[in-house]
């Protein structure tokens, strides 16, 4: 059973709306950055190959694109480190720890 199945009806349509749309901004964020990262990388290799000087767009490509790789990552869990598996077991567990200290 998960965490989601122990809300009432009505609410879980609201949690799983809102769920959606923090998705959607967070999939719309990672969109942009990525065209960004493209669009700026593009001038930067063409300003690469216009001016003399050895090849050093690549550098900044690279560790640029490494953040928009973890950000593609923790917006599409292409590598799901922490699952919604590990989500729900955690929010269980803190659940639980809250009613332990209630008593």
């Amino acid at each position: 059973m998960s965490f989601s199945d122990e809300v009432p009806e009505h609410d879980t349509d609201t949690i799983r709306y809102e769920e959606a749309q923090r998705y959607v901004q967070k999939l719309k964020g990672f969109y942009t950055h990525l065209a960004v990262f493209i669009t700026v990388n593009l001038l930067l290799h063409l300003a690469n190959i216009v001016t003399a000087g050895g090849y050093w767009a690549f550098w900044p490509a690279l560790g640029w694109g490494i953040g928009v790789a973890i950000h593609g990552n923790s917006v599409l869990r292409w590598v799901d480190y922490f699952g919604r598996e590990w989500e729900e077991r955690k929010i269980r567990e803190y659940l639980g720890g809250e009613r332990r200290e209630e008593d």
